[in-house]
């Protein structure tokens, strides 16, 4: 890859990595970019002269202009160079604990653990057994096959299905519960939580009114860096009740709703327990109301994202 100070240059602007994210999967011209931004278009072309000049971005001629697209494989040898800074800082001592390696044999442990609980629980001896590599295609494997833990977050909610759904696909409706603006268009969603944390994802596949896969990265008082989202599964499904004697048959019980999202390492596993905790908090909390135009729910007052510590006195 090009010069790497070059390229961490480009990306010290939000405007370049709000950039970097509109043309990360589809072709713009400089007009439709210049469009989402409150700024001038030649202010704009001089983002994309800068990224075009970091490697960062592509330009194709297109009659009498050019259409833009982002070059996915330069951030990807970034990350691997910082990825080999990191190794080597940890081969000196200085990484801290919760490091991908870590990660890899804590969550190993625990995800295979399991298969002490033998043929009793997991079926019969041979069902786990792959079938031997076939001796016409001799050679290694050629796909790219891991194993990645999960977190799992749940809750019910007493809304429907739909009206649940609904809570994650209108952005007015996302707003009122989550108590932030929440901006989704085109399938690109993003907020700005109370404390400053910036989130930008696309959501993959939408199959209402029962699953939303999405992609999703997160930054501190920043526009996130293109190119390290994580994947999130997000499910919802009608409550299974069985109706009380008093009831009528089909009596709308309410929703379940659980996110399976995909972690690499114990930090992140821990993170996002808690995120998850957080955003599920509120949903359950106001779903309900923000469905309801005449219901007023005003928006979160800003906060620290941590409350400073108190000192003990001394006695």
């Amino acid at each position: 890859m090009r010069d790497i100070q070059k390229v961490l240059a480009a990306l010290t602007s939000p405007v370049r990595r709000e950039i970097l994210g509109l043309i990360w999967d589809r072709e713009l011209s400089a007009g439709e970019i210049a469009a989402a931004f409150p700024v001038t278009k030649p202010t704009i072309s001089q983002h994309l002269a800068v990224l075009r000049e970091a490697g960062l971005a592509d330009s194709t001629a297109v009659g009498t202009s050019r259409r833009y697209r982002a070059r996915r494989d330069a951030l990807r040898g970034l990350r691997a160079a910082l990825g080999s800074e990191a190794l080597n800082n940890e081969a000196l001592g200085d990484a801290a604990p919760g490091d991908a390696a870590l990660g890899s044999a804590v969550f190993g442990s625990a995800v295979f653990g399991s298969a002490v609980l033998g043929s009793a629980v997991l079926g019969s001896a041979g069902k786990w057994t792959n079938a031997d590599q076939d001796p016409a295609s001799p050679g290694p494997v050629s796909s790219d096959v891991r194993t990645k833990p999960v977190v799992v977050a749940s809750t019910d909610v007493d809304t429907s299905q739909a009206v649940t759904f609904a809570a994650f696909t209108d952005p007015v409706v996302y707003s009122r519960w989550l108590g932030v603006p929440v901006t989704l268009s085109d399938g690109r969603f993003a907020c700005t939580m109370e404390w400053g944390t910036n989130v930008r994802g696309r959501y993959e596949l939408v199959c209402p009114p029962e699953l939303i896969v999405m992609r999703w990265d997160f930054e501190d008082d920043n526009i996130p860096v293109p190119g390290g989202e994580m994947t999130g599964y997000l499910r919802i499904q009608p409550r299974g009740q069985e109706p009380h004697v008093d009831q009528e048959p089909h009596v709308d019980q309410g929703a379940h709703v659980e996110v399976h999202q995909l972690v690499d390492t114990p930090a992140q596993a821990a993170f996002m327990e808690g995120a998850w905790a957080m955003v599920l908090g509120r949903l359950k909390a106001g779903v309900a109301r923000a469905s309801n135009p005449a219901e007023p729910m005003p928006p979160r007052p800003a906060r620290p994202k941590h409350t400073p510590s108190t000192t003990p006195r001394e006695p």
